[in-house]
Parts: structure tokens; sequence; C-alpha cells
């Protein structure tokens, strides 16, 4: 097995950060003991157990053909653990509501496993609730005796395991996820083939985007004579797709969904931070010129992409997300090549552009909790589950897919980054449905430090037509986020996820879904005009204060000089 660990000046800096706000520190030899007679071999050693085992696991289904009961790796796995592992599917556009109906009813597989991002993410307080309410098991013993590249891990990652502890102990296993575009999510996409015909330069002001929104709209770019073009066209569900994040920046600074940041120490809403509503009364005029899908606001990510994908020829513009995913059918798009990024805008003020940062969005967790009804052989079964997930032979092969099929170690090449490369992905035809039922993507937790995404050979160009969209996409997200570094806010301006006491979690719960459902809804009413900005802003406010604004950045400050010290 190869590794190497790839300096990256970035990551370092974030991490030094991390340790300061937490005391920098790491596990210790600890007090876990291995559960007696509970048939679990040592950690290290496989099969898991002896005698084979069930666990039940609860995860969003996944789009035909995908199928984790016959899925490749999933059979590899169980031959190789002996567990078999009997899935029960949510629905994934209701993953969050089925999910707390389920711990509700108290109808609790072993294992639940939420998504990275987006809709079925179980959010950091959902995670504190349910531990609160003994709904979860606590891991941390567990992981003492049975998971050692969880803790190697822990030690690789400063801060790290400070920051997934709950009230003392450890609730959920996460993703560490050191992709570079995950700390860079608030991007806009644009058709670069459509910028080259009409002979427009990429956009640096919201001036020059306008323009070029307008030029799409008014001047036929994918060619086929029709005015079927959607210049601006997003779902909210896309991860970091709302229009008042990426745009918002040249107004106002906009830290992503929550809204949440720092100023000098105190922790603001960006919705009540002057520029805000001018950064509403230029995304109205964008929809009043036609310039912005009138279903942005209602439509799933799917439908984004299939209304994007459904014809010979693109129809929508540009898009904002994390990646291209949101509004393109990677892997099988054949349209993914004509997108790019748009670069941080310049501020209206006159200031430098500033990107959405998230530097603490590498650590994702309540991807993987055992509940309370787990018995203790399940639940010690499934830490060594979760540990063998950590490790790079199953990362690659849960992800990358089979060697010598998929992907081959193979060195003399290039990787992101420029480095080095020791393993090269092999031409594989992704619209195989066989293919496509090889792999788990990131449905599990998983360790993947920044070595792991730079050691794979990338071509020059990753837009080349003899490159896969799986292989080439990863280059892209590379240098498009290296475009959104220079233009990183102080870190003293990212408020850290915090981890509300039990006695605070149902109020600053029940304030973040009023807030935010509040806020979501009246900045697509100002957008597309069913709110006057002008009338009916300050309304908005004071609205927001009523319900309980003021409190909610209490509970947040309260938290965050407890746990930081005022930082």
């Amino acid at each position: 097995m190869k590794s190497r660990i790839i300096t990256l000046v970035f990551v370092f800096a974030i991490l030094g950060v991390m340790v300061a706000c937490t005391g920098g520190q790491t596990p210790n030899a600890g007090s876990g003991t291995q559960i007696a007679d509970s048939g679990i071999n040592p950690a290290g050693t496989f099969p898991i157990v002896d005698e084979r085992i069930t666990l039940t696991v609860t995860v969003a289904e996944p789009s035909y053909p995908a199928d984790f009961f016959t899925n490749w790796w999933t059979l590899e796995l169980e031959e190789t653990t002996n567990i078999h592992l009997d899935w029960h599917y949510i629905n994934p556009a209701a993953f969050r509501e089925n999910v707390t109906l389920m711990f509700a009813a108290g109808d609790l597989t072993d294992i639940v496993l939420s998504g990275v991002g987006g809709a079925t993410r179980m959010e950091r307080v959902t995670e504190s609730q349910l531990a609160a309410q003994g709904q979860l098991r606590p891991l941390r013993d567990l992981i003492y005796a049975y998971g050692p590249n969880i803790l190697d891990a822990f030690h690789y990652h400063p801060g790290l395991y400070d920051f997934v502890h709950i009230d003392g102990d450890i609730f959920s296993i996460p993703t560490i996820d050191d992709a570079f575009h995950n700390l860079y999510p608030g991007k806009m996409w644009i058709n670069y083939d459509w910028l080259n015909y009409l002979g427009l330069p990429i956009p640096r002001t919201v001036d020059e985007f306008f323009y070029a929104m307008v030029a799409f709209r008014d001047r036929d770019p994918n060619q086929n004579g029709l005015r079927d073009e959607i210049p601006l066209s997003t779902s909210m569900n896309a991860n970091h797709g709302a229009l008042d994040i990426f745009l918002m920046n040249a107004f106002t600074f906009s830290p992503g969904p929550d809204r949440l940041y720092l100023q000098d120490g105190q922790v603001v809403f960006t919705a009540t931070q002057p520029g805000f509503a001018d950064g509403l009364r230029f995304l109205n005029n964008m929809f009043e010129e036609g310039l912005i899908y009138v279903d942005s606001f209602s439509q799933t990510q799917a439908d984004n992409i299939a209304m994007n994908e459904s014809g010979n020829v693109p129809v929508v513009g540009a898009f904002p997300g994390m990646h291209l995913g949101h509004a393109l059918d990677v892997p099988n798009s054949i349209f993914w090549h004509q997108y790019r990024w748009v670069p941080p805008l310049q501020r209206v003020d006159g200031g430098p552009p500033v990107a959405t940062w998230a530097p603490y969005g590498m650590f994702i967790t309540g991807h993987g909790v055992v509940t309370r009804t787990a018995s203790d052989q399940a639940a010690a079964a499934a830490i060594r589950l979760f540990d063998f997930m950590y490790t790079e032979d199953a990362v690659n092969q849960a992800l990358r897919g089979r060697e010598g099929i998929e992907w081959e170690w193979r060195t003399g090449g290039t990787g992101l980054g420029g480095v080095a490369s020791d393993m090269v992905s092999l031409d594989v035809d992704a619209n195989d449905p066989f293919f496509q039922n090889i792999t788990w993507g990131q449905m599990f937790p998983t360790h993947r430090p920044i070595w792991y995404y730079s050691r794979i050979e990338f071509p020059a160009d990753p837009f080349c037509d003899t490159v896969p969209p799986m292989q080439g996409r990863m280059g892209i997200f590379w240098d498009a986020t290296s475009a959104y570094v220079p233009y990183a806010p102080p870190i003293e301006q990212i408020l850290p996820p915090l981890a509300f006491p039990e006695e605070l979690i149902m109020e600053v719960s029940q304030l973040k879904v009023t807030i935010d459902s509040f806020v979501n809804e009246m900045v697509a009413a100002f957008i597309v005009g069913n709110r006057n900005i002008d009338t009916d802003f300050d309304g908005f406010i004071t609205e927001l204060n009523r319900m309980g604004l003021p409190r909610y950045l209490e509970l947040h400050q309260t938290v965050f000089d407890q746990t930081f010290g005022g930082r």
C-alpha cells in the first residue's frame, strides 16, 4: 500500500488555525476495551467476524442502475468482512425529514448513513440533538478498541479529535475529505463555449456578468436557431446553489447557506448587513429581464440537469454551486467540457473580490452513526467496518473501482498541483449500467487526505475529448478552486461549526428552521418581485427580529465564546 503526503501551504494554514481554536488536542492511549464475547475479531484482522452476521443500514436510495444490494463493492466488502449489509432505502428528496421520523418512531437500523452535502447531510445540530436524546450510541471507547485507522486520522488532522466531540464523546464517524473544491463551495459555472462564440470574456464584475446573461438570452449562443437559452438557472437543493451566495459576495460577504459569520469577533447575519438589499435589487433586475429561470426556486437539481441535458445542445448558460454536477449529468454528460468557472467578482464598492470559504468543510460530521438499538456486537462490528473504510485499499475500491479495470498503479505522470502521480484511471464505458453499479461513491465515511487526489495522473487538458468526465472533473475542480484561493476572507471571519449543549439544542434548532425558512422565502419573493425591496425590506428585518434573530445570534455568540475563547 502506497502513501505520501503533499504539503500545501493553505491546508496547513487552516489546520494551524484549527489547532489554535481547539487547543490542538489529539487522542491519547484510550480506555477502549474490546467487548467480551462479542465474536468480533481484533482490529486489523479479517474477517471481522468468524460467524456471519447482518448489519442493518439506512441510506438514501441511489439512482438507477445503482443498487447497494448488488453493488460490486458491497459484495466484495461482505466477502472480506463476513458481514452482510441489509440496506434500508429512504427517499433522498426528503431524507432529513424521514430520518427524523424514523428516530421519533424508534424503528431504527443499526447504522444510519447520511450524505456528505446537500439535502441528505445530517446537520451538526441534528447530531447533537439525537445524541442528547440518547438516540445514538457513544463511540469513543469503541473507536479506541476497534478503530486504529480512525485514531490515525485524528492524529493526522490536528483539531479533528476535538471537533468531532459532542458533550465529551463521539457520536458519528466523519468523512474527512481534503478535496480542494470542498473548501470553496460557492462557485459560479458558465458556458465557456457560448462566451467564445459571442466574443465575450469571462465576467469579472456584476456588470460584465449581467451583460453576458443578456447576450446568452438574445444571441442564440447554442446555435440551434431557437430562443431556448436559459441564461442563469439553479435549484435550492444544489450545494451552495442559492442565488444569494456567489453573486451576493459582490455586495456583502455571503458565507454560505447558514448566512452566519464573524465580524470583529461578533456573530452576524448576512441578510441584515449593509449591501444585502442592493444585492437583492441586482438579482431582481436580472429576474425582471428574464435572465434567471423562473423555476429556480422550486425545481430540484435533477430537474435542472434534465432540462440542460435533454436536447442536442445545452440550454443553461450559467449556474451556481460547488461543482459541475448541479446542471450536468457527470459522468454521462456530453456537454460538461463546455463549462468553466467564474472567479469571484469585483465588489461594487471597489473592494477586492471575496470568495465563500469553508475551511472546516473537510470535516463532515454526522456521516455515519450507530443507533441506540444496535447490539454491542453490532456496534463493535460497525466500528470495525468504518475503520476498514478509512484504509487506502478500501477507499480506492469503494470510490475508484476495481484495480486493473477502472484504475491501476502507474508512475511517471503528473497529478493535481503538478506533483508526480503513481495512479491512473483507465478508460471504461461510463454508460454501461454495470459500471454504474461498481462503486459506492461518497455514501460511506472515508478518510481522503490531499494526496489521495493529487496522486492520480491527470491530463494537461482536462477538457480533452478523450478524458473521461469523472477523471477530468477533478482537474477542473482543482483549477477552479485555485482561482478562488487568492480571494479567501480572513479566517477570523469564518464561524466554526458549533456543538450546542443539550439545554440549548431544541431552542437553537427551532430558531434555525424558522429563520432560515423565512429568509429563503423572502429572498425568493424579493428576487421574483412578489415583495418590493424599497418598501418591504425594513419590514423584513423587523419580522426577523420578532422571530428571534437577536436570540439566535446570542446563542451562537455564547457557545462560540465558550468554545473558542472569543478567538
